[in-house]
């Protein structure tokens, strides 16, 4: 068994007790799980990378604030059906799984190698493939997962989308997506019907998806297509705060959403290379980023009474160390329930 190499850390009383307070649909989670610097927060005694990786799955699954982890991992390759399998078996009954797609299918050019890669180059003939998302990507993990399946995220690299670039401009890549997603929900139909939480989601890396003139088309792209906007905290793209009030104008609120899916990257001044050498080993939290916490806090709170299920995944690269900055937004969610509650108004 797992647990007989990798044992869970011990349980701190007052973070158990605010597990059993947040609402069981809040689930925070991280990008993986194979830090040894987690000894103490997330492990109890020290282990290698790799064994972590191997064996560390079920040890992470029994803490009281980590409900999902983003398998970040299959974004840069696939994984089997039985793989996928291997680690949901590993984990807790109530645990579920984000997945990312694979970047075969986002990136629209290929390197030297027949690489995906986002710069211009060789035309990526897998990129917005229907067929191959389906039968290679959300098939397995659908299968894999099973009912332990949440999110599958589609995530785009900064792109050129000026009009004379070489995917035609913004409208033009929006309008390809929409097909796309019409593809994979007519193709992965029988798969839906199958009692699993899976649903899809949508992550950009362009201001101009944000724009007037086009933002109002991917709004309506994403509602059509009961896609997720999946909202990233990320130099890349505005503040989550705005990401929210631009959507909600363009006749995508939050609520629309089939699902709340957030993910809490980057801090907007830093690069993820920065980031690392600074945060290693990842067991402090040693730029707090408050900004950032409030309003992915305040997300949450408005998005509770919808019902929904609501996704954050957390990377070490956003503050220092993931498992603790979960602790803390739990902390600030639960603090604004119990405010809104001392007022009379639903959470």
């Amino acid at each position: 068994m797992a647990l007989d190499r990798v044992a869970p850390a011990p349980t701190v009383a007052d973070e158990r007790a605010l597990g059993e307070r947040l609402p069981s649909r809040v689930r925070l989670g991280t990008s993986s799980w194979s830090f040894p610097g987690w000894q103490g927060l997330v492990f109890a005694r020290g282990h290698t990378e790799s064994d972590l990786a191997r064996f560390g799955l079920g040890a992470y699954s029994e803490h009281p604030l980590l409900r999902t982890v983003s398998l970040d991992r299959l974004f840069y390759a696939p994984m089997s059906e039985q793989g996928l399998r291997d680690l949901a078996d590993q984990t807790i009954d109530s645990f579920r799984f984000i997945a990312k797609a694979h970047s075969a299918l986002t990136r629209p050019f290929v390197d030297d190698h027949a690489r995906p890669h986002h710069a211009q180059g060789d035309l990526n003939p897998r990129f917005l493939d229907a067929a191959h998302a389906v039968d290679q990507v959300i098939g397995p993990i659908a299968m894999g997962l099973g009912p332990k399946a949440g999110p599958v995220i589609f995530q785009l690299p900064p792109l050129n989308l000026s009009p004379r670039g070489p995917l035609g401009g913004a409208s033009a890549l929006i309008d390809r997506l929409a097909e796309f997603f019409t593809r994979v929900n007519e193709r992965s139909a029988g798969a839906r019907a199958k009692p699993h939480a899976w649903s899809l989601a949508l992550e950009v890396r362009n201001h101009e998806f944000f724009h007037p003139e086009h933002v109002t088309r991917y709004a309506q792209m994403l509602r059509s297509a009961a896609v997720s906007h999946s909202f990233a905290w990320h130099p890349g793209v505005l503040a989550i705060g705005e990401q929210v009030r631009v959507l909600s104008e363009a006749g995508l609120p939050p609520a629309s959403n089939p699902a709340l899916v957030v993910r809490w990257l980057l801090r907007h001044e830093l690069g993820y290379d920065d980031a690392k050498s600074r945060y290693a080993p990842f067991n402090q939290v040693r730029d707090p980023d408050e900004p950032a916490r409030r309003q992915i806090a305040r997300l949450i709170l408005d998005t509770l009474p919808q019902g929904f299920d609501i996704w954050v995944s957390i990377n070490n690269k956003a503050e220092g160390s993931a498992p603790l900055s979960a602790i803390l937004l739990a902390r600030l969610v639960d603090e604004m329930i119990q405010r809104a509650a001392a007022r009379g108004v639903e959470a």
